[in-house]
């Protein structure tokens, strides 16, 4: 059953626009015959932010569950990393690069 908005700790308008423009850069990359180098930017991305911030840390941001595909578990706490490591504007840098 989904959380109420009382119950949400993320920013589930963010998450749903983010998704969505995820899922349109995806197709892009694909149809451009450039998916082999969109998923490994996307694997080198996700291993930076382990990396420099552990596991639980980048699990618990719910723009990171885009990036990766997975499954959000309980009580995702926050919608995205600050600054250069920030997911949001990862996601638009992917957009200028494969497409919009």
């Amino acid at each position: 059953m989904e959380k109420t908005p009382e119950q949400r700790s993320y920013n589930k308008e963010l998450f749903d626009e983010y998704y969505k423009r995820f899922d349109i850069v995806f197709k892009k990359a694909f149809e451009s015959g450039k998916m082999t180098d969109f998923i490994n930017e996307i694997g080198k991305k996700g291993a930076e932010l382990r990396a420099k911030y552990g596991h639980k840390e980048v699990e618990d941001r719910a723009l990171f569950h885009v990036l990766a595909s997975s499954t959000m578990g309980e009580g995702v706490g926050r919608d995205d990393f600050e600054g250069e490591d920030s997911i949001a504007s990862f996601i638009e840098h992917l957009e200028e690069k494969y497409g919009k």
